[in-house]
């Protein structure tokens, strides 16, 4: 995996790059947020732990100017303390992993090999010829290099050219909130009584508890989103 450290404690970097390298990752050190943003191989990090204090920029500063250069790295943030008000803005933004400075290697390895969880689960989603149900749903995303080369489709590519695709392939759609896929429910089942849906990964914006919740009193629309979708989580794996 390939890891960005932005941390402008030399030494606590230092110690934490040498770890990783150690554990097989290729990891590279900036102490700066524009050493980070210029960097050529910005968009090619699998993860960036970043942080949230730094002399020269706001960690969260950051964070929006990596979202602005739509780089798509699970971004780990990490704090000697997380004021209530830094936890919500922080969730606000799809920032869901948070480390307490000093932490324990094992901790980072947590999300590290749950993100090999989940690569390997789309991956048997893809190849998978047999299944019947035809949408992936992926709760608290990351970047996931086995969807690097799948086709990216749009809800209207969906509704507009159902009958152009190939049953065979796996399509990305655009990510959307559980409510907005709750409300389009009825149209994939229309979908796929008239044609056989293609397989469809949907990155959702919330997490797998708050799907629960949302489904709790919607038993009819809860059975037919099971019906026909797999739900994966990385924050569930890495329980």
């Amino acid at each position: 995996m390939k890891i960005a450290i932005l941390d402008d404690n030399r030494a606590y970097a230092g110690v934490l790059k040498e770890i990783l390298v150690f554990k097989g990752h290729n990891a590279k050190v900036f102490f700066n947020g524009l050493e980070l943003l210029k960097d050529k191989f910005l968009l090619q990090f699998d993860m960036i732990i970043i942080d949230l204090y730094l002399p020269d920029q706001y960690g969260l500063s950051i964070i929006r100017e990596l979202k602005e250069k739509n780089v798509t790295a699970v971004m780990v943030i990490a704090s000697n303390e997380f004021t209530e008000m830094v936890y919500k803005r922080l969730r606000e933004i799809g920032i869901r992993y948070m480390l307490k400075k000093p932490f324990v290697f094992d901790d980072l390895n947590r999300i590290i090999l749950s993100i090999g969880k989940v690569e390997r689960l789309i991956g048997d989603f893809i190849e998978d010829e047999n299944t019947k149900k035809r949408v992936l749903l992926l709760a608290s995303g990351a970047n996931y290099k086995v969807l690097h080369n799948v086709k990216i489709i749009s809800k209207s590519d969906l509704e507009n050219r159902s009958d152009d695709f190939d049953m065979n392939e796996t399509c990305l759609m655009t990510e959307m909130s559980l409510k907005d896929l709750l409300l389009n429910l009825p149209k994939f089942k229309e979908i796929q009584a008239r044609k056989k849906l293609p397989k469809i990964i949907i990155p959702v914006l919330e997490d797998i508890a708050t799907l629960s919740s949302l489904l709790e009193e919607r038993v009819e629309q809860r059975d037919a989103l099971l019906s026909f979708s797999y739900v994966i989580d990385l924050k569930y794996l890495m329980s």
